[in-house]
């Protein structure tokens, strides 16, 4: 999933001319705290944040204070996870997005990015979440799709993290299973390390519906 899947908004563009009260007006009229700066040929030059401004006097002009802009943006093509590392990391309400020559295209705003989450199946889609612990020389991504496989599931969505330990590497994966226990046990036979795991076991319900059936007997 890359940024061009994303809606982009439309938000007011502000030029390095542009006066510091004018900037403020802006960013009250759409509500968002961070606009990005743009030339004549609409090519982005920066963001600026209404902090920055406050301390400014207000006749001023956003170019007074270049050095102070900050260089945040995503290209079109970039994954989607790195705007999410950059609305977490900067603490951002806005990102500008380019095109491959460095064009500006438009900004995606935080409810822009959580309304599209929330349309993927990756989200929306049933199943059990599991991450493997696995060491740098030992990934096969064909063989963990193929354990997958073997157990009748189907790996929807695949990422990895750094570990704690460096000689290792976190492998997240959601699969379209909602019950992990067979695939699971399948990927501790191969000699994978479970990390986490988050799924609705048949076993868990199992157990859950003797225990109530002995109560309800109990109280006979």
């Amino acid at each position: 999933m890359i940024v061009s899947e994303i809606q982009l908004s439309l938000v007011p563009l502000l030029k390095p001319s542009d006066a510091v009260a004018f900037a403020m007006d802006r960013m009250l009229e759409s509500r968002l705290f961070d606009l990005p700066i743009v030339d004549n040929d609409q090519r982005l030059l920066g963001l600026v944040r209404y902090e920055m401004l406050e301390d400014q006097e207000q006749d001023n002009t956003l170019e007074s204070f270049k050095s102070e802009w900050k260089d945040i943006s995503v290209r079109n093509n970039d994954p989607f996870i790195q705007l999410l590392h950059l609305f977490q990391e900067d603490q951002t309400t806005a990102v500008p997005v380019l095109d491959e020559e460095d064009f500006y295209l438009g900004t995606v705003q935080v409810h822009d990015l959580a309304g599209w989450l929330a349309t993927q199946s990756v989200v929306t889609q049933p199943g059990g979440l599991l991450t493997l612990k696995v060491a740098h020389n030992n990934y096969s991504l064909s063989e963990i799709a193929r354990i997958a496989e073997s157990n009748n599931g189907i790996i929807i969505n695949l990422r990895l993290s750094a570990d704690d330990e460096p000689e290792y590497m976190l492998i997240h994966l959601k699969l379209n299973l909602v019950d992990l226990t067979y695939v699971m046990a399948t990927f501790e036979r191969f000699g994978y390390r479970i990390h986490s795991f988050n799924h609705q076991s048949h076993l868990s319900d199992f157990y859950t519906e003797r225990y109530d059936a002995l109560m309800r007997y109990l109280d006979i």
